[in-house]
């Protein structure tokens, strides 16, 4: 599955915030996230948006109070359910997601409080909603992202339902609340990985390929968008390739990217070492990990015509059996020769 299948999927681009009041309006604002048939948007008192997304920096304790609007972009009414919602990124691709209105929210989508869960808006309209922001005062420094979402419950129109699969649709807008205190970047490659498969008899049949995955992990309080550069180096540092630098997106404090990469040549034999660099202003990570590439069938047949030559050369030093030259000594059952007395002659 693809980075685009992963977000579509998700359902969800952006998300926002909202607190008591209910204004219906003529239709749809500029800036707005929409799906084509309704959208979600801030808002003011004037109905101007001049804001892609709600962005507040606030002391633990503040409260705020602020508009959101939804729109309903068809020709018919439209019922939704309002919520707010965590924001994280999803596995693997790191995409911008919200969590579901079931989820227990544990961040700043349990500081948001909206005047309503539910609502109706009639056919070319827009509901202009406030909503407020209550900062816990043990709240800790840094970034916190949520949202605002109206999610469709348009009676046999908001849920499409297949064999066992019930498709949610929903639109929001994102709220990104930095609290004050000390801010701490920081971007780590937390994992390194990778599959090699050496050819059977380099360069002959080829060379070997390498799969290569890589871990990184936003540790600090900001949130952050950055590079990632791959090289692979041999022994003594020796360049084999620098692959092009990768942009990341945008990493939430503990959201986490996969990212992977495909060698499509390998050294002969070699200690082969994936160095991960990542760079975000004012920050730097590296990590390597190592392996060997070593063509064991060629191995073994070198070893294999070295013990020949070995036992050759030992065969030709110690020569040829040469044959015995002493006598074979006598059968122990051989007979004795026995003596006759001749007479004497008279």
């Amino acid at each position: 599955m693809n980075h685009r299948t992963r977000r579509l999927w998700r359902c969800i681009a952006a998300i926002a915030i909202g607190a008591s009041g209910l204004v219906v309006a003529a239709a749809g604002p500029a800036h707005a996230n929409n799906n084509g048939q309704w959208s979600v948007a801030p808002t003011g008192t004037d109905g101007v948006t001049p804001r892609d997304w709600f962005e507040y920096q606030l002391r633990p304790g503040q409260k705020l109070r602020d508009l959101v609007s939804v729109s309903n972009l068809t020709d018919n009414p439209m019922s939704f359910a309002i919520y707010p919602s965590d924001a994280y990124n999803t596995p693997l691709d790191g995409a911008f997601a919200l969590r579901l209105q079931n989820d227990k929210q544990t961040d700043a989508g349990s500081w948001i409080s909206l005047g309503y869960s539910t609502l109706d808006v009639p056919a070319h309209s827009r509901a202009d909603l406030a909503f407020e922001i209550n900062i816990p005062s043990d709240a800790p420094p840094g970034d916190h992202v949520a949202g605002i979402i109206a999610e469709d419950t348009t009676p046999g129109d908001q849920v499409q339902q297949g064999q066992g699969v019930n498709i949610q649709r929903r639109v929001g807008t994102r709220v990104y609340i930095r609290v004050d205190g000390p801010l701490h970047p920081s971007l780590q490659v937390t994992q390194v990985g990778n599959i090699h498969k050496q050819a059977l008899l380099p360069p002959f049949t080829g060379r070997g390929r390498a799969s290569i995955a890589y871990e990184i992990t936003n540790t600090g309080n900001v949130r952050l968008t950055g590079q990632a550069t791959l090289e692979i180096k041999g022994l003594f540092g020796r360049s084999i390739k620098k692959f092009d630098p990768v942009n990341l997106p945008e990493l939430l404090p503990g959201g986490k990217v996969v990212v992977s990469a495909e060698l499509d040549s390998l050294p002969i034999i070699d200690r082969v070492f994936t160095e991960v660099t990542v760079t975000a202003p004012g920050v730097k990570s590296v990590r390597a990990k190592a392996f060997w590439d070593i063509p064991w069938l060629e191995v073994l047949i070198v070893i294999g015509l070295i013990a020949l030559e070995a036992g050759r050369r030992r065969y030709k030093k110690r020569g040829p059996k040469e044959p015995d030259d002493e006598p074979a000594p006598k059968s122990q059952g051989a007979e004795k020769t026995k003596k006759v007395k001749e007479p004497v002659p008279a």
